[in-house]
């Protein structure tokens, strides 16, 4: 008589398999949701302008496009080009509200630089702070 112990596949409880479910749920949405605000992003530079690879200075290799991003069809931008309207503010400095856009757009588009129209780079690392190089135009 064979008395070989049946093998046992994993075993796991409903709750388990709804606390999976969910973690991955919550990870892919986080991705869909950034992928919608880089589309707005793309539509709002694209009425106020400024969006586009320019070749008047070198670029600095970028992180790649996160994996998941490309799996949503995301396509990877080399630079995004944004001027301040100082005319609109009488030569004034930029409001802190256009600072705050050069620092989101550098967190939405982290494959990308982004340069402001002073010929600022701006651009995020690996631990999620935004770093500002000036680079003055020729």
């Amino acid at each position: 008589m064979n008395t070989a112990p049946k093998r046992r596949w994993f075993a796991y409880s409903l709750r388990t398999l709804f606390v999976v479910v969910s973690v991955v749920g919550l990870w892919i949405g986080y991705y869909v949701h950034w992928r919608q605000e880089r589309q707005e992003a793309r539509l709002w530079l694209g009425v106020h302008g400024g969006m586009g690879l320019y070749g008047w200075h070198k670029v600095e290799p970028r992180p790649p496009l996160p994996w998941m991003l490309k799996l949503l069809g995301e396509k990877s931008e080399e630079e995004i080009h944004i001027t301040h309207n100082a005319s609109a503010n009488r030569g004034e400095p930029p409001p802190i509200e256009y600072d705050q856009l050069v620092d989101r757009l550098a967190r939405l588009f982290p494959e990308a630089q982004v340069v402001d129209g002073s010929g600022n780079v701006s651009w995020e690392d690996s631990d999620g702070r935004v770093h500002v190089e000036a680079h003055p135009r020729p």
